[in-house]
Formats: structure tokens, sequence, C-alpha cells
């Protein structure tokens, strides 16, 4: 993974691009969680490519996992994904629902989704 950091009204996100190894376990997640305390960034902005495959495959529970730790560390993030890009099915119907909340949400738009992200009030205690 390579990570950046973007200022955006007032709110410091952390970029996470695409490296070697795309995220496909928990483990690598909060390598991810730990680099927004090193860049000093309260929200997560991954970039198309930035998890594996198992991800988008409800049955390996990955993105279920993923999203556990990101609401348990209280780190809300963006997924830039181009639609046609986005499993139909069952996976459709779990980005329907995510996007309706504020922890997680996948956007096809980079902006709209720095957009989200700066919009958040975020809540530590």
């Amino acid at each position: 993974m390579k990570y950046s950091r973007i200022d955006h009204q007032s709110s410091a996100i952390l970029l996470v691009s695409p490296g070697i190894q795309a995220i496909g376990s928990e483990t690598q997640l909060l390598d991810v969680v730990s680099a927004c305390s090193e860049f000093i960034c309260d929200r997560i902005l991954f970039e198309k490519g930035s998890f594996t495959s198992d991800f988008f495959q409800l049955s390996t529970r990955l993105a279920g996992e993923i999203l556990l730790k990101l609401s348990m560390y209280r780190v809300p993030a963006a997924l830039i994904c181009p639609t046609e890009e986005l499993p139909t099915g069952k996976f459709y119907e779990f980005v329907l629902e995510t996007n309706r909340g504020n922890a997680f949400r996948i956007f096809t738009d980079r902006a709209a989704a720095e957009n989200w992200l700066a919009s958040l009030k975020i809540s530590r205690f």
C-alpha cells in the first residue's frame, strides 16, 4: 500500500493507493489504521485496487470484517470504485445498505468521496 495525506476542507484524509499488495486481511487493514496516526488523519479514502477480490465476494466475509474494524476504531472510510466494476447481486445490495450509513461508503467519483468524508463530524469518545 502507498499512503499520502489529503487536506480537504479542514479535514485530514489518508489516501490509500494500491501498491504491491492489496488489503486482503484484518491485519493488513490494521496497518492502514496505524498509518492514520502516522499521517495524523482521522478518515480513510481507498482508491480502486486497494482491496483483493475477496472483498467483493461476501462469502469470504472480508468486507464485513473490514467494516467492523473500521467501526470499532471509529475511522470512517470510502472506496472509489467504478460502477461497472462493482459486482451485482448480494454485493450490490451490501453497497446500497452501507451507503446509507456514516461508517463506510463506496463512490464512483473521487471528489464526491472526499466531500463526504470531509463533511463527517467525528466523535472519538
